[in-house]
């Protein structure tokens, strides 16, 4: 009985001793297992991706390294984002200067031509007054001996009209006679001529740079044109003596080559218009 006794108090610390035993072990266990693992990667984070084993280790590493992969592509693609926006940036800011530069162009040329077309209506009557044509031409001639169109001899008394800002004149004399065709037929002449005179010689002030058209005007003489070419004064037409008969006139005894509204007066010349029977010879035109 006392031999039983013994034996089952050592039982029992012989299993707490078994008991203790397995603990140390296990905690031995556990911290060599720590201290392995925590070597093992102090050992593979210096390695290149080549040096590490294809074992166990090799898996155990190959996120980390596509983990990194992924990261520098994604900060590739967010530098390559980047440099697309700046880009287009530059591109919006190219196109925005190049919009403000043809705006300002487009106001140089605009202000460029506003002022070329007020230059242009300020020397439009001078230019129109300047047309050539053929002077008084003997009647009897073809149309063409008529002169420049009509618009013509309007520029002309308008280009004197545009001129009457100017306070400079000039004085001129003019007359205007048929003794030729009164000579012929006395009883054939309009009223308003006496002895073959519609105008006897006077003088009459025009704006300086007139044309011998615009001194006709001033006269206040019925005048018929065509054109530039004087058809008729006071009543009396080319033709109405025969079909050489009609309208010339001289400036100081010359007679011009340029129609009335294209010849241009100075101070103190002598015009006169002559009635003609035969396309100037009778008084005395080449």
């Amino acid at each position: 009985m006392e031999e039983q006794d013994i034996r089952q108090p050592m039982s029992k610390r012989t299993i707490a001793y078994i008991v203790l035993a397995a603990s140390v072990l296990l905690v031995i266990g556990a911290a060599a297992i720590l201290v392995f693992a925590n070597d093992s990667s102090l050992e593979y984070a210096g390695l290149d991706s080549s040096e590490i084993s294809t074992e166990a280790t090799g898996v155990a590493y190959a996120a980390p390294v596509a983990l990194a992969d992924d990261s520098d592509s994604e900060a590739d693609a967010d530098a390559e984002e980047a440099r697309d926006e700046s880009q287009d940036d530059d591109t919006a800011d190219s196109s925005d200067r190049t919009a403000r530069s043809e705006s300002d162009s487009q106001g140089s040329s605009q202000s460029n031509s506003s002022n070329n077309r007020s230059s242009g209506s300020g020397s439009g009557s001078s230019s129109s007054s300047s047309n050539s044509g053929s002077g008084q031409a003997p009647p009897g001639s073809s149309s063409s001996s008529s002169g420049s169109s009509s618009s013509s001899s309007s520029s002309g008394s308008s280009g004197g009209t545009s001129q009457s800002n100017a306070p400079r004149t000039i004085t001129v004399s003019i007359e205007i006679e048929a003794r030729t065709a009164h000579a012929s037929d006395p009883q054939a002449m309009p009223s308003g001529f006496s002895s073959g005179v519609l105008l006897a010689r006077r003088n009459v002030t025009v704006p300086e740079g007139a044309s011998v058209r615009q001194a006709l005007d001033a006269t206040g003489v019925r005048v018929n044109a065509r054109g530039a070419y004087i058809v008729g004064l006071g009543g009396l037409s080319e033709f109405d003596f025969g079909p050489r008969s009609g309208w010339m006139f001289s400036v100081n005894g010359s007679f011009p080559s340029s129609s009335a509204a294209n010849t241009t007066l100075n101070a103190g010349d002598t015009i006169a218009w002559r009635y003609t029977l035969n396309r100037g010879a009778d008084i005395g035109a080449p």
